[in-house]
């Protein structure tokens, strides 16, 4: 069984694992992205050579618009990411700024 950490040792390590899926996220997206206009491109020269059917053209459209729905909904994810993120920071900034207090007023009374 693991020992209880501080709660400061808790947020570092939730910012890094954050940071960590930004990163991964961020590669990953740029790949999906990239793959979805080379396929584009790709189904466009096939129609213009007329090698593709209406009915699997369409189908191919379809994929490649799931593709980019999932671009996007990682994109969102990202934003929620940073949102997180920026609550963590402020939690921790807030939490910085009461233990600094606290210790003023002590030093103030002594």
């Amino acid at each position: 069984m693991s020992t209880i950490k501080h709660p400061e040792d808790l947020i570092d390590e939730i910012v890094q694992m954050i940071n960590e899926y930004e990163t991964y996220a961020d590669k990953n997206n740029q790949k999906i992205v990239a793959y979805e206009q080379n396929y584009r491109i790709m189904l466009q020269n096939v129609m213009e050579k007329n090698e593709i059917d209406e009915t699997s053209c369409r189908e191919i459209k379809n994929c490649l618009n799931r593709l980019l729905h999932t671009t996007t909904q990682i994109s969102l994810e990202r934003i929620k990411l940073v949102e997180i993120e920026e609550k963590i920071n402020k939690i921790i900034y807030e939490t910085n700024s009461k233990k600094r207090s606290k210790k003023k007023k002590n030093s103030d009374n002594l």
